[in-house]
C-alpha cells in the first residue's frame, strides 16, 4: 500500500500498439533548457503527504525524474510510475492522466511541471502532442472484457490452453475491484497449501470449502455452483503465484489459529494490489495481448455488425482514446464488474429491495472501484441475455467523510479514487461508536463488522447528510495488520494515549462523552478482564486478549454509510455461458434447469457483472472461479474437476 520511497521506474507497456502519433521534440538538439540541471519540486499527493520530484535535464532533453511519495501502492504508485515512463519517452508534460489514479496523476503532473519550468524550460515544447496507441481492427481466438480477477483468470487459462487471448481494460490500471479486496483470498488445494501445510488433505479441504459455502443444502444441479468454486479456487492462487509468489502467508482468525486456506501477503498487508502483480505477470508470460485503456462497449455478430437480442456473438467494438476499432473473436468473456457507479441502473433496479433503506444518496463505499458502471449489464441488455437478482446489494460502513468516491449527489463529498478497501480497518477488532450518541453502532460479529444492513440502522440520507461512526482500534491492532497501519501512517486516523483523550480529539463532550468512555469500559472487561458478555455481544464481541489491552495509544477512523456492492448481474449456467431470457426478481436457483440451456453462443460472463444460480460472484476467488470456469469450457474441457465428489 502505501511507503515512504523513491522511484526510478518503469512499467509495463502494452505490446499491441500499432501505430503512434507524432510526440513532441525534445531531444532534437535544439535548446529546451536554459538552466540545465536537476531540480525539486512538489505537489499535494491524495493523503496529506506531498509527491516530490527531482528531475534532471540537459538542454536539449528530460534525462530523469526520480520521485519520493506516500500514494497507495497499485493505484497512485502505479500512476507515478506510469506517468514517468510518458514524460520520459514523449518529452511532453501533456500526457494522459492515469484513468482509476486522476488526483495522483495531477498532482505528479504538476510538480514536474513546476521543475521544468525552474529550469528554463521551453513550456510550448513540453506541452507538445503525446504518442498514443492506435489500434486496427484485428481477430482473436477469444476477448476478455475487464482485467479483475476473473478477467485475467480467463485469459491466463486460455493463453495456456494455445488461444490467442485480448484483455481489455477500460482503466489505466487493471485490477478492478480485485484492487481493493484487503483482507486475504481463499483457495483450497493450491499448490502453496500443498507445500506448506502438510497436516491439510487438499482433496478434503475442497470439499469441505464447497460445505461452507453450501454444497449439500441446495440439491441436484445447484450443488454444483459451490462445488465448482471451491474446486477452481486453486487455479486462481496457482496463477497468482506461478511466476512470483505474491500471496504467501496464511493468515489467523480470532483465536490466532491459521486457516490454511487463507491466503495473505507478507505482514498481512491489503493482498488486491499482490494478487494483480500476480495475475499480470503470470499473463505476461503465457503471451495474452494485454491492453489498457481499451473499453469495450458493443457487442458484435459473427458479421461484424452490432449483435441484437437473436444474435450469435462474434466479436466487440473497443473505444480508446485515439478511436475505435473492432476484434472479431469466437467467444467474448464479459468480466466487468458491478454497476455501482451507473445511477440509472441502480435507480431501475434498487427500488424493489424492501429489506434496506434506500442507499441512492450515500456515499459509494471506497471498498467498490470508480470503474463499475455496469457496462457488461448494458452489453448484455444489448443481446438479450437474462439479468437476474438486480435489487440485491450490499450496504456497509467503510465510507470515509470527505473522501466520497461516488457520482451520487453528495455535494459536501468530494471525489476521490485512489482509496484501497477501508473493510480491513473497520472489520479487525474495532469497536464501532455511533458519532451522534457515543454508543456502539450496531452488534459486532466476531470480527468486529457491525451488523449495519437493514433499514433499522440506516437513515435515508435525502437533504440531510449521512449519519457518521467511530471505529476504535487498540495499538496491537495498528501494529499487526500493514494495512491498517498503512491506513494510520497516512494520516487517516486520529490517535491518543487514553480514551478519555481520544473521546477529546474526536468532538465528543457531555453525554456523548460519558457513553463513549462506559461502552469502551464494558469492551475492556469482555476482552481484557473476561468478563461475561452483556447483551448485544456476539461470541467473542469481535474482541481478544491479542488485539485490546487497558493501556494506550488507542486510535479511531470516521467513517459513513455506503453502498458496498451489487450482487445481480447476467445469468450464467454452469459453464459460464450467458442465458437468453427475461429479467427476473426470483433467486436463480429457483429457475428450471432447462432454462440455464438457452444460452447466447459465444458469450460467457464472470465475476460480479454475472449471477451464477444460488452464488453471488463478489468475491475475488469467487469472481476467479468462474473466470476459470468459462476458459475451460472455451477450451472444451470441463469447467471444474468433479473428480473431487466421485
Amino acid at each position: 500500500m502505501n511507503s515512504k520511497r523513491w522511484f526510478r521506474v518503469l512499467v509495463f507497456v502494452p505490446a499491441a500498439l500499432v501505430l503512434v502519433v507524432s510526440c513532441a521534440s525534445g531531444g532534437s538538439g535544439r535548446t529546451v533548457f536554459s538552466r540545465p540541471g536537476t531540480y525539486t519540486a512538489s505537489a499535494q499527493g491524495v493523503f496529506g503527504s506531498p509527491i516530490k520530484v527531482v528531475v534532471s535535464v540537459d538542454k536539449s532533453k528530460i534525462l530523469t525524474i526520480d520521485s519520493w511519495h506516500t500514494e497507495t501502492y497499485g493505484y497512485g504508485e502505479r500512476a507515478v510510475t506510469t506517468l514517468t515512463d510518458d514524460i520520459l519517452a514523449n518529452q511532453t508534460v501533456a500526457v494522459d492522466v492515469v484513468t482509476g489514479a486522476t488526483l495522483t496523476s495531477f498532482a505528479f503532473i504538476g510538480a514536474v511541471t513546476e521543475a521544468l519550468e525552474a529550469a528554463g524550460g521551453d513550456m510550448g515544447t513540453l506541452r507538445g502532442p503525446v504518442s498514443r496507441p492506435v489500434y486496427q481492427d484485428t481477430t482473436a481466438d477469444v476477448v476478455v472484457v475487464g482485467a479483475g480477477a476473473a478477467g485475467f483468470n480467463a485469459a491466463i487459462t486460455l493463453a495456456k490452453g494455445g488461444k490467442k487471448v485480448i484483455l481489455i481494460e477500460k482503466e489505466g490500471i487493471p485490477g478492478g475491484n480485485t484492487l481493493r479486496s484487503s483482507v486475504s483470498i481463499q483457495a483450497a488445494g493450491s499448490e502453496i497449501q500443498k507445500r506448506n501445510s502438510p497436516s491439510v488433505n487438499p482433496e478434503q479441504d475442497v470439499r469441505n470449502f464447497a460445505t461452507s459455502l453450501g454444497a449439500g443444502s441446495s440439491g441436484g444441479i445447484f450443488d454444483e455452483y459451490f462445488r465448482l468454486v471451491a474446486a477452481n479456487s486453486k487455479n486462481l492462487m496457482n496463477n497468482i503465484n506461478e511466476v512470483n509468489n505474491r500471496l504467501t502467508r496464511y493468515r489467523p482468525n480470532n483465536n490466532g489459529i491459521l486457516e490454511h486456506r487463507s491466503l495473505a501477503v507478507a505482514d498481512y498487508d491489503t493482498p488486491g494490489p499482490s494478487v494483480i502483480r500476480g495475475l499480470e505477470a503470470t499473463a505476461l508470460k503465457y503471451g495474452v495481448d494485454y491492453r489498457l485503456n481499451n473499453r469495450g462497449v458493443l457487442l458484435l455478430n459473427p458479421n461484424g455488425n452490432e449483435a441484437g437480442p437473436a444474435d450469435d456473438i462474434g466479436g466487440i467494438k473497443v473505444e480508446t482514446k485515439s478511436g475505435t476499432y473492432n476484434i472479431m473473436a469466437g467467444a467474448v468473456v464479459l468480466a466487468t464488474g458491478g454497476f455501482e457507479r451507473n445511477q440509472e441502473l441502480k435507480e431501475a433496479n434498487f427500488g424493489r429491495n424492501t429489506a434496506n433503506a434506500n442507499p441512492l444518496y450515500y456515499a459509494t463505499s471506497p471498498a467498490t472501484s470508480r470503474h463499475k458502471n455496469g457496462d457488461g449489464h448494458i452489453m448484455g441488455r444489448q443481446v438479450g441475455a437474462a439479468l437476474d437478482m438486480m435489487h440485491e446489494f450490499s450496504n456497509n460502513t467503510s465510507g470515509l467523510p470527505g473522501f466520497d468516491i461516488s457520482n451520487t449527489p453528495n455535494g459536501n463529498l468530494p471525489h476521490q479514487d485512489n482509496f484501497l478497501s477501508l473493510s480491513g480497518p473497520r472489520g479487525q477488532g474495532t469497536v464501532n461508536i455511533n458519532a451522534a450518541t457515543g454508543r456502539r453502532f450496531g452488534t459486532e460479529t466476531a470480527q468486529g463488522r457491525p451488523e449495519f444492513f437493514g433499514a433499522a440502522t440506516m437513515e435515508d440520507a435525502r437533504g440531510k447528510p449521512p449519519i457518521t461512526y467511530y471505529a476504535i482500534l487498540p495499538h496491537k491492532n495498528i501494529m499487526s495488520f500493514a494495512f491498517v497501519r498503512n491506513y494510520y501512517t497516512s494520516g487517516l486516523y486520529v490517535s491518543a494515549p487514553t480514551l478519555s483523550e481520544l473521546a477529546d480529539k474526536i468532538g465528543f463532550t457531555g453525554t456523548v462523552k460519558t457513553n463513549f468512555l462506559d461502552e469502551m469500559e464494558t469492551v475492556l472487561m469482555v476482552a481484557v478482564d473476561g468478563a461475561a458478555a452483556p447483551a448485544g455481544f456476539a461470541p467473542n464481541g469481535g474482541f481478544t486478549p491479542y488485539r485490546w489491552d487497558r493501556e494506550g495509544p488507542f486510535y479511531a477512523i470516521r467513517f459513513v454509510p455506503a453502498l458496498h456492492g451489487t450482487y445481480g448481474g447476467i445469468r450464467i449456467n454452469i459453464n459460464a455461458q450467458v442465458i437468453r431470457g427475461t429479467d427476473s426478481n426470483a433467486a436463480p436457483a429457483t429457475l428450471e434447469e432447462a432454462a440455464l440451456n438457452n444460452v447466447i453462443k459465444g458469450l460467457y460472463a464472470a465475476g460480479t457483472v454475472s449471477r451464477p444460480p444460488r452464488t453471488a460472484s463478489a468475491t475475488v476467488h469467487t469472481a476467479g472461479a468462474w473466470g476459470f470456469a468459462a476458459a475451460q469450457h472455451i477450451l472444451g474441457n470441463p469447467s471444474y474437476d468433479k473428480s473431487y465428489w466421485q
